[in-house]
């Protein structure tokens, strides 16, 4: 779905949510569980916006299914509507993935290869690569993003990717499962990412880091 502005937040009926802050432990389960449905009662009615059309795939999207769910560390949960509908993580997967490779490497390697800044500029853009000597200069932009899964251990790119599935399996608490229409729908109509990936790289480890090994950043694309 778009997103909502600042300007429509008020339109949603959440300043007449009570707000809840603190540090430490979550209050008590009933307040959570009542600031919860609060939060899910003032939105629920909200159906402005669009699905993502520019992947064939989720432009099939049912757009209806909404639900608000908050798990603790303790892995309580507290939920209202419709939280077991599964869907893609989309690009909320960056968040988890740059967190393991900072865990493997350090976030300072990590933000020496990738950056920490805003471009500027559209997420997916060719051009902040450009006007930055090929340096994404954010893991949450599209090629930051590549570049951080470019620093994901493994030997091959399955290797890589289980890596990946079983890190994000657990900050999920069970086993996440690969939709494959999407993937085949993304990866036929992905053809700006394929040419993020072949920009010209930076390079890691950044500065001759590991004994002065240097290689690109990027690896091949896989036909």
């Amino acid at each position: 779905m778009e997103s909502v502005g600042f300007d429509g937040l008020s339109a949603l009926g959440v300043d007449a949510v009570a707000q809840e802050v603190g540090t430490g432990s979550l209050p008590a389960p009933e307040r959570v569980t009542a600031a919860v449905r609060a939060a899910y009662d003032a939105s629920r009615e909200h159906d402005g916006g669009a699905v993502a059309g520019y992947i064939p795939e989720l432009a099939t999207a049912d757009p209806r299914p909404f639900g608000v769910s908050v798990v603790d560390i303790a892995g309580r949960r507290y939920e209202v509507g419709d939280t077991e509908v599964t869907f893609t993580i989309q690009s909320i997967s960056k968040v988890f993935v740059y967190a393991l490779v900072a865990d493997a490497w350090g976030h300072h390697a990590v933000r020496d290869a990738v950056g920490v800044n805003n471009t500027g500029l559209p997420f997916n853009s060719v051009m902040a690569l450009e006007l930055n000597g090929g340096h994404p200069m954010n893991p949450m932009v599209n090629a930051g993003a590549i570049a951080t899964t470019a620093m994901v251990a493994g030997g091959s790119v399955d290797e890589r990717w289980e890596h990946i599935r079983s890190g994000l399996s657990a900050f999920a608490g069970r086993r996440l499962d690969l939709d494959h229409a999407v993937l085949a729908s993304e990866s036929a109509t992905n053809a700006r990412n394929q040419a993020l990936a072949q920009a010209p790289p930076v390079v890691w480890p950044p500065h001759g880091r590991r004994g002065g090994e240097r290689g690109p950043l990027y690896p091949p694309m896989r036909p």
